[in-house]
Protein backbone atom coordinates (compact mmCIF):
# COMPACT_ATOMS: atom_id res chain seq x y z
CA UNK A 1 0.00 0.00 0.00
CA UNK A 2 2.69 2.47 1.10
CA UNK A 3 4.18 1.74 -2.59
CA UNK A 4 1.65 1.94 -4.32
CA UNK A 5 0.55 5.31 -3.30
CA UNK A 6 3.79 6.30 -3.35
CA UNK A 7 3.86 5.40 -6.93
CA UNK A 8 0.54 7.10 -7.82
CA UNK A 9 1.75 9.96 -5.63
CA UNK A 10 -0.96 10.17 -3.42
CA UNK A 11 0.67 9.96 -0.13
CA UNK A 12 -2.27 12.40 1.10
CA UNK A 13 -4.95 9.25 1.12
CA UNK A 14 -6.52 8.21 4.07
CA UNK A 15 -5.55 4.38 2.72
CA UNK A 16 -1.58 5.86 3.10
CA UNK A 17 -1.90 7.49 6.50
CA UNK A 18 -3.54 3.97 7.80
CA UNK A 19 -0.51 1.84 6.03
CA UNK A 20 1.79 4.09 7.50
CA UNK A 21 -0.15 4.11 10.75
CA UNK A 22 0.31 0.27 10.75
CA UNK A 23 4.45 0.39 9.94
CA UNK A 24 4.63 2.42 12.85
CA UNK A 25 2.73 0.53 15.11
CA UNK A 26 5.41 -2.29 14.66
CA UNK A 27 8.51 -0.32 13.81
CA UNK A 28 8.36 3.20 15.71
CA UNK A 29 6.58 2.30 18.68
CA UNK A 30 4.91 -1.09 19.85
CA UNK A 31 3.52 0.04 23.00
CA UNK A 32 -0.53 0.02 22.93
CA UNK A 33 -2.01 2.56 23.15
CA UNK A 34 0.72 4.90 22.25
CA UNK A 35 2.23 6.64 25.58
CA UNK A 36 1.16 10.24 25.87
CA UNK A 37 4.68 11.69 25.61
CA UNK A 38 5.42 9.75 21.89
CA UNK A 39 1.45 11.77 20.82
CA UNK A 40 2.50 15.21 21.95
CA UNK A 41 5.70 14.95 20.50
CA UNK A 42 3.86 14.17 16.95
CA UNK A 43 1.56 17.35 17.74
CA UNK A 44 5.03 19.44 18.09
CA UNK A 45 6.45 17.99 14.45
CA UNK A 46 6.54 20.16 12.03
CA UNK A 47 5.30 18.78 8.58
CA UNK A 48 6.33 21.37 6.09
CA UNK A 49 9.86 21.47 7.33
CA UNK A 50 10.01 17.38 7.34
CA UNK A 51 8.65 17.14 4.01
CA UNK A 52 10.99 19.92 2.39
CA UNK A 53 13.71 18.30 4.44
CA UNK A 54 12.47 14.88 4.13
CA UNK A 55 9.45 13.91 2.44
CA UNK A 56 5.91 12.46 2.83
CA UNK A 57 6.92 9.60 4.73
CA UNK A 58 10.44 8.04 5.83
CA UNK A 59 9.66 5.55 2.58
CA UNK A 60 9.46 8.46 0.43
CA UNK A 61 12.79 10.23 0.26
CA UNK A 62 12.01 13.23 -2.46
CA UNK A 63 13.44 16.63 -0.23
CA UNK A 64 16.73 18.22 0.01
CA UNK A 65 18.38 15.46 1.79
CA UNK A 66 17.57 13.35 -0.61
CA UNK A 67 20.93 12.87 -2.04
CA UNK A 68 22.96 13.66 1.16
CA UNK A 69 25.88 10.62 2.84
CA UNK A 70 28.23 11.21 5.05
CA UNK A 71 28.78 7.45 5.02
CA UNK A 72 32.19 7.71 4.41
CA UNK A 73 32.83 10.60 6.80
CA UNK A 74 32.16 8.71 9.61
CA UNK A 75 35.67 7.56 10.58
CA UNK A 76 36.71 11.27 11.48
CA UNK A 77 34.40 11.36 14.97
CA UNK A 78 36.97 11.36 17.53
CA UNK A 79 34.60 11.15 20.13
CA UNK A 80 32.85 8.26 22.22
CA UNK A 81 29.89 7.41 20.42
CA UNK A 82 26.60 5.16 21.14
CA UNK A 83 24.55 3.75 18.78
CA UNK A 84 21.41 2.65 19.85
CA UNK A 85 18.18 0.70 18.04
CA UNK A 86 15.84 -2.03 19.18
CA UNK A 87 15.63 -5.12 17.52
CA UNK A 88 12.22 -4.28 15.92
CA UNK A 89 13.41 -0.46 14.90
CA UNK A 90 13.10 0.99 11.54
CA UNK A 91 16.91 1.22 12.04
CA UNK A 92 17.48 -2.09 11.96
CA UNK A 93 20.16 -3.63 13.98
CA UNK A 94 22.05 -4.74 10.87
CA UNK A 95 22.07 -0.82 9.97
CA UNK A 96 22.82 0.00 13.32
CA UNK A 97 25.98 -2.06 13.79
CA UNK A 98 27.38 -1.08 10.09
CA UNK A 99 26.96 2.42 10.78
CA UNK A 100 28.97 1.93 14.31
CA UNK A 101 31.44 0.09 13.26
CA UNK A 102 32.40 3.06 10.79
CA UNK A 103 33.21 5.16 13.97
CA UNK A 104 36.06 4.60 16.06
CA UNK A 105 35.52 4.49 19.41
CA UNK A 106 31.50 3.71 19.23
CA UNK A 107 29.35 1.25 21.47
CA UNK A 108 26.60 -0.60 19.86
CA UNK A 109 23.26 -1.73 21.66
CA UNK A 110 20.33 -3.43 20.59
CA UNK A 111 17.52 -3.04 22.80
CA UNK A 112 15.63 -6.48 22.05
CA UNK A 113 11.81 -5.86 23.14
CA UNK A 114 11.88 -2.47 21.29
CA UNK A 115 11.43 -1.20 17.99
CA UNK A 116 12.37 2.49 17.47
CA UNK A 117 11.39 4.20 21.17
CA UNK A 118 13.44 2.07 23.18
CA UNK A 119 13.66 5.13 25.88
CA UNK A 120 9.80 4.11 26.04
CA UNK A 121 9.87 0.68 25.86
CA UNK A 122 12.49 -0.40 28.04
CA UNK A 123 12.88 2.30 29.73
CA UNK A 124 15.25 1.13 32.85
CA UNK A 125 17.44 -0.40 30.05
CA UNK A 126 17.71 2.92 28.17
CA UNK A 127 18.42 4.44 30.99
CA UNK A 128 21.17 1.90 32.23
CA UNK A 129 23.28 1.78 29.29
CA UNK A 130 22.96 5.44 28.66
CA UNK A 131 24.21 6.28 31.99
CA UNK A 132 27.04 3.52 31.33
CA UNK A 133 27.96 5.00 28.29
CA UNK A 134 28.28 8.30 29.72
CA UNK A 135 30.22 7.13 33.22
CA UNK A 136 32.34 5.08 30.31
CA UNK A 137 32.68 9.09 28.30
CA UNK A 138 33.61 10.54 31.74
CA UNK A 139 36.66 7.75 32.00
CA UNK A 140 37.72 7.90 28.24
Amino acid sequence: MINRCESEGTTDSQEYREAIEIFYNKHLCRLYPPPEKLLEGRKLSNSQIYNQMWGPSEFCVTGNLKDFDCTERLHEINTKSLFLCGRFDEATPQSTAYFSSLVPNSNFHVFEHSSHTGYLEEHDEYVRIVNEFLTDVEEF
